[in-house]
């Protein structure tokens, strides 16, 4: 049976443009134009919300603000999974809509490949945020992970005109082993940390200087007792500011992260 995903949107375009992509896809499409549609579990006569298996809601609705229905959607069925749709995105609202419940965010205008991407990702089964725990040396998130990842958030950042944020430390393994712990237990999910040869590098989307301070300034104040900041080497990058002007005009993604990523080893 096919996946039913209720779509939320006052926008016309963006529930057409987004309805033809799930239901080319085989998923079962329910549309809503508003908030009281949600409230009223009125979007359709035979089905409502618990026959849902996910929801994707639009932050910016003309009735209500979308964080009163995300709340209203998680408080009647906590595990139904909620991809919020925003313009304009900064960390501080990404945390506050991930800690009201919902299960992602996309920043608009949303590209089909992520937009499938996240929608699997959602079907998938509700992950614990509350119990952090640090993976298996094996599953650690490395060079080639770091790249896939840098790649999407560069052209989420030049879509959204919003900022990516790097963090590199270089040091003694003994020294990164306890940031990487650290770091993996105290960032949020829209955050990564990996682990390169003497390397660990953050990767901090919607994050601008002032963000990358306040990481900066929690992993050391988490590992005060262990790892002094001045026996490392540390360096960030804020995307697009610090990229070279002609590749970010020019829009080559793959140069971009390249450039980025050869910075970064410097």
């Amino acid at each position: 049976m096919a996946k039913r995903i209720l779509l939320v949107a006052d926008t016309g375009v963006t529930r057409f443009q987004l309805k033809n992509v799930l239901e080319k896809n085989g998923y079962r499409v329910f549309e809503a134009t508003g908030g009281r549609q949600i409230i009223k579990d009125s979007f359709d006569s035979e089905m409502g919300l618990e026959d849902m298996s996910l929801v994707v809601l639009d932050m910016y609705l003309s009735d209500y603000d979308g964080k009163e229905i995300l709340k209203e959607i998680k408080g009647r069925f906590s595990e139904l999974p909620v991809i919020v749709l925003s313009t304009g995105q900064t960390r501080e609202k990404t945390l506050e809509i991930l800690e009201m419940g919902a299960s992602d965010f996309l920043v608009k205008p949303v590209a089909e490949k992520e937009f499938l991407h996240r929608v699997t990702q959602g079907l998938k089964a509700p992950i614990d945020r509350s119990k952090a725990a640090t993976p298996p040396r094996k599953k650690m998130l490395g060079a080639k992970d770091l790249t896939n990842r840098l790649h999407e958030e560069i052209q989420r950042s030049l879509r959204s005109d919003s900022p990516v944020s790097l963090i590199s430390f270089r040091g003694r393994d003994r020294d990164l082993s306890i940031l990487h712990q650290v770091a993996w237990e105290i960032l949020r999910r829209i955050d990564s940390a990996f682990y390169l040869e003497n390397q660990i590098v953050l990767l901090l989307p919607a994050t601008g200087d002032k963000g990358v301070e306040v990481v900066q300034d929690r992993i050391f104040s988490e590992a005060k007792d262990e790892v002094n900041p001045d026996d490392l080497l540390i360096k960030s990058i804020v995307f697009p500011r610090d990229a070279q002007g002609e590749l970010v005009e020019n829009y080559k993604v793959g140069e971009l992260t390249n450039f980025v990523l050869k910075n970064l080893s410097r």
